[in-house]
């Protein structure tokens, strides 16, 4: 078909795309985040159910148990599937996993200082806590 004759393809402006320019180190530090997050939570979600690494059960803390009926067993099982969960959700959509992940982490906190005894848990606990907390601006600017 003579080009006179062709059908007028239609005039589609340039969109207006805002890239933000990463170092190769800030891009590696948040590939860092991202795989660490995603092998800490599905290696302790599974554990949970394997038991390999740890009695997951001792470190709920007593009055939840008490105040929600539920046995430690079942808590520790729970805990598993979110972790799994958040393992996915980190790989899939690490913007929002990394708050997931952050606010999971919060929630373990408060759990070890109601457990008490357990400070120094709690504190590599905390660590990962702002680790999340910096994995979640870094996928803003990474992802």
């Amino acid at each position: 078909m003579p080009e006179e004759l062709a059908p007028a393809a239609p005039v589609v402006e340039d969109a207006v795309v805002e890239t933000v320019d990463i170092s190769a180190n800030v891009y590696h530090a948040y590939q860092s985040l991202y795989f660490g997050f995603i092998a800490l939570f599905a290696l302790a979600g599974v554990d949970k159910f394997l038991h390999m690494l740890s009695n997951w059960e001792q470190y709920v803390a007593p009055g939840f148990t008490n105040m929600t009926r539920f046995h430690g067993q079942f808590v520790a099982t729970a805990a598993g599937v979110i972790e799994i969960l958040l393992a996915v959700l980190v790989a899939v959509r690490p913007r929002y996993g990394a708050w997931a992940a952050a606010g999971w982490l919060g929630l373990i906190g408060f759990n070890l200082i109601l457990h008490g005894g357990l400070l120094d848990i709690l504190l590599f606990n905390s660590f990962c806590f702002v680790a999340a907390i910096a994995f979640g601006f870094l996928a803003r600017e990474c992802n």
